[in-house]
């Protein structure tokens, strides 16, 4: 390994949080200093690890390592951080050290903080302290929900003024031990007369995974439609996709800065709500979460949402809302809120999906290119039950597992995905 995979290395093992985090060893310890002093090494990196460090409860060699570098820091650290042992009045320094010992934000103070992370001229290793502190203290509702509100109205949005479409809104790092059938599952609900919407990016750490774009790519589809053309497609073939980088720009600039940090700030949790094309008719956001606490909070911010979208969550493959098996969920659709679980079998279908950590773009894509022509078999049924709990929990099914096979057969689901 190189020296910035090195630190990497670490912040994957010291900054991942207060309750799955594990301490640096001894050895970790007698190597940090060398990479901190590494001129091959990121700032924001270094400034992410650091951040943890000064944040989560030490060990006895973990604050004997702190206590030293504190009295040598103008030796040991590059000159950008040294403002993690003097006084500084600059507010978002302040901020910083707030976070580091687990102070709550005030409006002010997040609407300073996101402003920043969303600035080009600010630092990276200060965008890093304020989203991993924000991390490792863990996030209030104010905090997520200003962020939410000041990156939506910062963001571009496209209206469609259809009567109904559906959000499918996964995130944006997608899969690498299931197949990831966005795409497929878009263009089936398209074909039933379900308009349906698609974003993201084409790569995204720390999972780097497969999403829309690289199957889009890999089927020689362009996944970087301009907007208009984004929303002729859903007009005409009832399912597009519009990526990051095209409804917005500043956002995705943080790629570097996220890739740093290689851990998901909230920024991951928040980006794939921002709606960038929508329906003011009827406008069905349907997304997922992975720990159990983040059912309540995406509630509670869907229900604080800019656009008053109805919503579904679920707890979907990978932390998406895309399902294999049986799953908790949460939905608000027409003002009424209900709670339970789905399952394949409540829907008539017989699934047993095992991880696949070998997937690659061009299997997924060959397997839902074959199950859209209509072969059967475990990909068409995991496309049908995404489908049909779709239908089922936004109480617009209309279609039952052999009805839709129908489609399928008759090749329409096929067509739709030629005509993107």
């Amino acid at each position: 390994m190189n020296a910035q995979e090195s630190l990497l290395a670490l912040v994957k093992t010291k900054g991942t949080g207060a309750s799955m985090g594990k301490h640096l060893s001894e050895h970790d310890l007698q190597t940090l200093p060398s990479l901190l002093q590494n001129p091959q090494t990121n700032l924001a990196t270094q400034a992410t690890l650091l951040t943890a460090l000064f944040s989560l409860p030490p060990t006895p060699a973990e604050e004997l390592w702190v206590s030293k570098l504190k009295q040598e820091y103008q030796h040991g650290l590059a000159q950008p951080l040294w403002f993690f042992f003097e006084y500084n009045s600059d507010p978002l320094i302040l901020i910083i050290k707030k976070l580091i010992h687990h102070q709550h934000l005030t409006k002010s103070e997040i609407e300073k903080s996101v402003a920043a992370i969303l600035d080009p001229h600010i630092p990276d290793y200060l965008k890093a302290c304020i989203l991993q502190g924000l991390r490792l203290k863990g996030e209030t509702f104010e905090e997520n929900h200003t962020f939410l509100q000041y990156m939506f109205q910062h963001s571009r949005h496209y209206c469609c003024n259809l009567p109904l479409l559906f959000d499918l809104a996964h995130a944006y790092d997608g899969f690498n031990r299931y197949p990831f059938l966005a795409p497929f599952v878009a263009c089936t609900l398209a074909a039933l007369g379900y308009a349906t919407v698609l974003h993201g990016v084409e790569e995204l750490g720390p999972k780097k995974g497969i999403t829309t774009a690289k199957l889009l790519k890999a089927s020689g589809k362009n996944s970087q439609l301009k907007p208009q053309d984004a929303l002729k497609k859903l007009h005409t073939i009832r399912w597009t996709y519009i990526d990051q980088s095209i409804a917005y720009p500043e956002l995705y600039n943080l790629m570097g800065l996220r890739e740093a940090m290689l851990k998901r700030p909230l920024l991951a949790t928040l980006e794939k709500l921002l709606c960038p094309i929508y329906s003011p008719k009827g406008h069905i956001l349907i997304t997922g979460y992975t720990h159990p606490p983040y059912k309540s909070k995406m509630q509670k911010l869907l229900a604080h949402h800019p656009l008053n979208p109805d919503y579904v969550i679920v707890r979907g493959t990978e932390g998406s809302c895309q399902l294999h098996r049986r799953a908790p969920y949460l939905s608000f659709i027409k003002g009424e809120l209900s709670e339970g679980f789905i399952s394949p079998q409540d829907l008539g279908i017989d699934i047993i999906l095992k991880p696949q950590p070998n997937l690659g773009v061009e299997q997924v894509l060959k397997e839902g290119i074959s199950a859209l022509k209509g072969d059967a078999g475990i990909i068409q049924d995991l496309i049908i039950y995404q489908v049909l709990s779709i239908l089922t929990l936004t109480h617009v099914n209309q279609h039952s597992y052999q009805s839709i096979k129908e489609y399928f057969k008759s090749h329409k689901v096929y067509e739709h995905w030629l005509n993107y």
